[in-house]
């Protein structure tokens, strides 16, 4: 019984602590820059992506569809995280 309550007093204190919202977090106006930060950057195409797309090609049998395949995979591809 002393354990129940030990665990009820515990789980009350947790429940009962605010949660941090972005109210709470600081902000640094300086970290936003203007512009585009990619700009004179070397981008590079998924090499996966691309092997994916020459196996595709094999059973496109449109030479524009195939042709229009082969440009997406020279495409870089973007990952935010």
């Amino acid at each position: 019984m002393k354990s129940c309550l030990a665990l009820a007093s515990v789980l009350v204190t947790v429940c009962a602590s605010p949660l941090e919202t972005f109210e709470n977090v600081a902000y640094n106006a300086s970290a936003i820059q203007a512009g585009n930060p990619f700009q004179g950057a070397q981008m590079y195409a998924n090499s996966f992506y691309a092997k994916e797309v020459e196996e595709a090609l094999k059973h496109i049998s449109d030479p524009s569809l195939a042709a229009k395949a082969k440009k997406a995979a020279t495409i870089p591809s973007f990952y935010w995280l």
